[in-house]
């Protein structure tokens, strides 16, 4: 029988939500009540909104990587207990246009009903029925948000991680290369953001994750993970605003002596705007680029 949750999350924690697909508490009872199959509801504090329905696709397992914002925050685990998610449906929808009609916020003070508490999800750690579950899926709206190729001259201000992601692709095609991106790694613990590959069927030679928000320990932790699986050649690790490299050494430097070290002669990290020059040097030539990293035979 599958179960139908909501649970309460801030931005910070649901922009990592969708792009990990994984979800995570510290109470040990959320883990025995919510179960493999059973679906969430999001509800984004922030924005007072249903933002996404994910299925649960794994058991809960217990993790000491910091992965969500506040951990980060607070330089230690908060979040022990994980599970993987598949993504249902996203969208959004206004909590309060539905309240009405939504049985379980059918009380005086319905947005306490929203509010998990001691790492629960929400309606007090109960699940929701049928009908109010296919009445909030119904009426998400998808938000179409995925950027076209960006062309150079309309670069004006510092690009989005999508925009960054799909300028590495371009590149990576361009030269030649098989691109991917949002590939998981062979045992889907770690989604990576671009891969190139010499060969469609061969393991990626580059890896690239993009990080503009400042949880550096996760992308390294995924670059390592990507060479201990693929061995691959080359890791490349893109960042915020850090434009001169004694700065961007400074930031990386520590984390690279210590738990992430295997990597160290691997890995080259960029800025964003080195990427954002790259982009625009190479697509200036890419009609002639093309054809140069062609190994097709005429």
């Amino acid at each position: 029988m599958v179960n139908y949750w909501v649970w309460s999350v801030d931005e910070d924690n649901w922009k990592i939500v969708k792009k990990d697909d994984v979800w995570g508490t510290y109470s040990k009872t959320a883990t025995e009540k919510v179960k493999l199959g059973d679906e969430i509801i999001f509800y984004v504090i922030d924005k007072g909104v249903f933002s996404g329905v994910y299925k649960i696709v794994s058991e809960w397992y217990e993790t000491k990587e910091l992965r969500w914002a506040d951990e980060f925050e607070e330089k230690k685990k908060i979040y022990p207990y994980e599970v993987k998610l598949k993504p249902v449906k996203l969208g959004e929808v206004d909590v309060r246009r539905l309240k009405n009609e939504l049985s379980f916020l059918n009380v005086q003070y319905w947005m306490l009903r929203l509010r998990g508490v001691h790492g629960l999800p929400a309606n007090n750690a109960n699940p929701i029925n049928e009908k109010d579950y296919n009445l909030i899926i119904s009426e998400m709206k998808p938000i179409e948000k995925t950027p076209e190729i960006i062309k150079p001259k309309e670069i004006t201000k510092r690009p989005t991680h999508d925009e960054i992601k799909l300028m590495l692709k371009d590149i990576g095609e361009i030269l030649g290369f098989y691109v991917k991106d949002e590939e998981y790694t062979p045992d889907s613990i770690y989604r990576c953001d671009v891969t190139w590959r010499d060969e469609e069927d061969h393991a990626p030679m580059k890896v690239f994750e993009v990080e503009l928000s400042g949880n550096i320990d996760h992308a390294l932790a995924s670059l390592t993970h990507a060479f201990d699986t693929w061995r691959s050649a080359e890791l490349y690790l893109i960042v915020e605003d850090e434009s001169d490299e004694l700065r961007v050494d400074k930031l990386v430097g520590p984390r690279i002596k210590g738990a992430f070290a295997r990597i160290k002669r691997r890995l080259t990290v960029w800025p964003w705007t080195y990427i954002n020059e790259l982009y625009k040097a190479i697509h200036a030539h890419k009609e002639p680029l093309k054809k140069l990293a062609s190994r097709e035979l005429s």
